[in-house]
């Protein structure tokens, strides 16, 4: 074989792998789109990253979220998201419809909701997935644009383990206001490797608090980049990855310098219910007792 056939080969080889990149980011969204509040439609709605997943089959440290646009106007709580919900609100407590029917999907086999776009001077329905040309119904003729100032992300620039303690932090921030529990102040930390995730003093004696998301395998399987198909059903069932995450953590071995240690289970409430859990904790009760030889103490 001569230099210049070999050359070829690799040139048709390197527009083959080009052709086959171009396929898979035709068949997924693309967050390059820039979407506007369909309650708003001046205003720019700012890609973010919620609902991190913990242990339900993330593939890297940054994949294990769920992506959605969210409007930065002050008191505004639109979101969208392409995949599963649409657009949505995020008020305290509340439930997501999942596939609503008024919101117009795309042709798609994962049946995308489209969202707002802008179109000359105006607002259109397009659809988010990469260099599809489908658009939907024509939202208004002219619109303004506004300037609506974003807050700084304080965790924007922090690697991945930087984030999630954070993350971790602001959870246990959270359970520690609402528990009631005298913590030292000044003296929660993260947790090292092979360490329960937070560690501080209550009236000097050292704790840890282990954390675990109770939300859906569904969630992850939804939002996994290697999967195809994401038509159907989907359901938000707590049971499932309630007995998972704590038959999880009661398999884990820590490192607790002889000091008890806590499990502290939390969920968002956009994906599920308070009465639920409540439920699922009587029902399982003998489960949570044996945490207690397990992990010294459970909550």
């Amino acid at each position: 074989m001569s230099e210049n056939n070999s050359d070829e080969e690799i040139e048709l080889l390197s527009a083959i792998h080009e052709h086959m990149d171009e396929l898979i980011r035709q068949s997924r969204p693309d967050y390059k789109i820039v979407v506007y509040c369909d309650q708003h439609l001046g205003v720019q709605m700012r890609l973010t990253h919620s609902w991190t997943l913990g242990e339900y089959g993330e593939a890297s440290a940054d994949a294990n979220t769920l992506t959605i646009w969210s409007c930065p106007k002050p008191s505004c709580q639109r979101c969208y998201e392409p995949l599963m919900f649409g657009y949505y609100t995020t008020a305290m407590g509340s439930r997501i419809e999942n596939s609503p029917d008024k919101q117009p999907r795309c042709s798609h086999e994962q049946l995308a909701f489209m969202y707002i776009g802008k179109c000359e001077q105006g607002r259109q329905y397009l659809c988010p997935f990469y260099k599809c040309p489908e658009k939907g119904e024509l939202v208004a003729v002219a619109v303004e644009d506004e300037d609506v100032r974003i807050p700084h992300d304080p965790l924007e620039g922090l690697k991945s383990d930087k984030r999630k303690q954070h993350k971790e932090m602001s959870v246990f921030t959270s359970f520690a206001s609402a528990s009631g529990l005298e913590i030292d102040p000044g003296s929660p930390t993260n947790g090292n490797q092979g360490f329960p995730d937070i560690g501080c003093t209550i009236s000097g004696n050292l704790h840890w608090f282990e954390l675990g998301q109770i939300i859906s395998s569904d969630v992850a399987e939804r939002i996994n980049p290697t999967r195809r198909k994401q038509s159907g059903g989907f359901s938000f069932g707590q049971e499932s990855p309630f007995l998972e995450i704590v038959k999880n953590k009661r398999s884990k071995k820590y490192e607790t310098q002889a000091a008890p240690v806590e499990l502290v289970l939390h969920f968002d409430l956009r994906l599920g219910s308070k009465d639920v859990v409540v439920r699922l904790i009587d029902k399982h009760s003998q489960l949570l007792e044996s945490l207690v030889n397990d992990l010294g103490c459970a909550r």
